[in-house]
């Protein structure tokens, strides 16, 4: 399963060095905004690593 996140301009430094996953590829966005798509098998995981970022991220 893939997910989509899109994280806040706010955070865009801490996540540009942050390695979510092998499979994972970044989109940076004119707004500041970054965009991380990667691969999860399951939610758990993905679940767990979004409680660090907290309110500057959204699954889409």
């Amino acid at each position: 399963m893939y997910v989509v996140l899109e994280f806040d301009k706010s955070s865009a430094d801490d996540v540009m060095m942050y390695h979510f996953h092998k499979s994972q590829k970044i989109t940076p966005f004119e707004n500041g905004n970054i965009q991380v798509k990667l691969r999860v098998s399951g939610s758990y995981e993905i679940i767990t690593e979004l409680l660090k970022w907290r309110e500057t991220v959204k699954v889409i």
